[in-house]
């Protein structure tokens, strides 16, 4: 009983300890990786598609049966007779060029399971990835609207002893207390913000979605150091190419099944059987027969040609789905290249810019508290501030967004990430 006490009583604790904890970008990919419905979903897909390949191989094995019957058997006013019978029979396909094109389109099928796993962890890894970037931004929103709301309840605060004072007009006084309950709102804005934002990256770890987060990371201009011409022949291996080439091999197979419809199948059957009217029969019986056969008109005369020429066509769309994918990702890769390089400059100019701006804001409050300007100029500004404070994170978060967009196009999964 006082053991159940103690974990009652550290049960809350321990949980809240977890909800505290502080996660890092690499920690939320390791936890995705674990723990995300999407990635264990597919996860399972592969293993079914491994076990059915597993399952066709034996296609290529004999297929042994046992059987044991008793029949009884009589007419009216003679004694009844009875037959007992026991077999053994195995049955083998030696040649079939159906049977290896359905083995083989199992083994692609697998593979496949496994180039479309790694397209779901690059799409899951960008995901993560933006809600983490996301959940900086808004934390970082929250302490630029705390810094808006301490500036301009220090003005709110002056200008109401100003007025107090004599030395300052009504209509300014209510407008700076307005500017301070409009930053108030703000305020409360982007702690809402960021409880979504938490909500957001819960979903994606396989967190319960109540359940408070909290992240470290720089959020700072991101840095991207690498030879983009290496980079865009890198693209033929990503997953989502690597993808289409297996719906390429498995269309070349399909293909080649519906061309072998032509040729002969070669089966092998033996059996040794013993035949008596008694339950353990002594009289042996074997048998071994070859069988091969030739399909003519299988499905109907016309049905070979047009069901090869069908499947030569999908063959060609998707060669040329493959070459209009791959020239794509090149388009959407060097874009995103120089929307990140723009993005980069815009970033890192307007960090002098911020600089400037708050050096005036500081020149400017001296000289209202000395009276040499009017509360309408400190205003401007100071808006001018606010306004330079919020365009530096959303520069930095432009920024940030084209590297991870060029990440995903690269096709960048969780396993790179995370070094698994």
């Amino acid at each position: 009983m006082k053991k159940l006490f103690i974990l009652v009583l550290l049960f809350p604790f321990s949980s809240s300890a977890r909800a505290q904890s502080v996660l890092t970008l690499e920690k939320c990919f390791e936890i995705a990786l674990r723990k995300n419905p999407e990635i264990n979903e597919n996860k399972q897909k592969i293993e079914r598609r491994r076990y059915l390949y597993f399952a066709g191989i034996n296609e290529y094995l004999p297929q042994v049966s046992l059987s044991h019957s008793a029949s009884f058997s009589g007419t009216q006013g003679a004694p009844s007779s009875s037959n007992y019978s026991n077999r053994v029979s195995a049955s083998e396909t030696i040649f079939s060029l159906k049977t290896m094109s359905a083995v083989r389109k199992k083994k692609i099928s697998y593979e496949k399971s496994l180039a479309d796993y790694n397209v779901k962890s690059a799409s899951v890894r960008y995901e993560v990835a933006r809600a983490f970037l996301e959940f900086l931004f808004v934390q970082e929103k929250l302490e630029v609207n705390r810094k808006i709301f301490s500036l301009r309840k220090q003005n709110a605060d002056l200008l109401r002893l100003k007025y107090e004072g004599g030395r300052e007009s009504r209509g300014d006084m209510l407008y700076a207390l307005a500017l301070k309950e409009m930053a108030k709102t703000n305020l409360k804005n982007s702690r809402r913000s960021v409880a979504s934002a938490s909500q957001q990256l819960a979903r994606l770890l396989g967190y319960p979605i109540k359940e408070k987060l909290r992240i470290s990371g720089e959020f700072s201009v991101p840095k991207l150091d690498f030879d983009l011409e290496e980079k865009i022949k890198a693209l033929k291996k990503s997953p989502r190419i690597l993808s289409l080439k297996k719906d390429i091999e498995n269309a070349e197979e399909e293909l080649f099944s519906a061309k072998s419809d032509l040729y002969p199948k070669l089966t092998a059957s033996q059996s040794v059987s013993w035949t008596q009217d008694r339950e353990v029969p002594s009289s042996q019986n074997w048998s071994l027969s070859l069988n091969l056969s030739l399909p003519l008109f299988s499905g109907g005369p016309t049905y070979h040609k047009n069901n090869v020429r069908a499947q030569t066509h999908y063959l060609r769309s998707l060669k040329k789905n493959y070459e209009n994918t791959l020239r794509s990702l090149e388009a959407d890769l060097r874009q995103a290249h120089l929307d990140f390089l723009n993005a980069v400059d815009r970033a890192s100019s307007h960090l002098k810019l911020l600089e400037a701006v708050d050096e005036r804001y500081k020149e400017a409050r001296i000289k209202y508290m000395a009276g040499k300007i009017s509360f309408i100029d400190l205003e401007s500004v100071e808006q001018n501030l606010v306004d330079a404070e919020m365009e530096r994170i959303e520069f930095l978060k432009t920024a940030n967004l084209n590297k991870l967009l060029m990440e995903n196009i690269l096709g960048k999964t969780l396993e790179d990430s995370t070094g698994l």
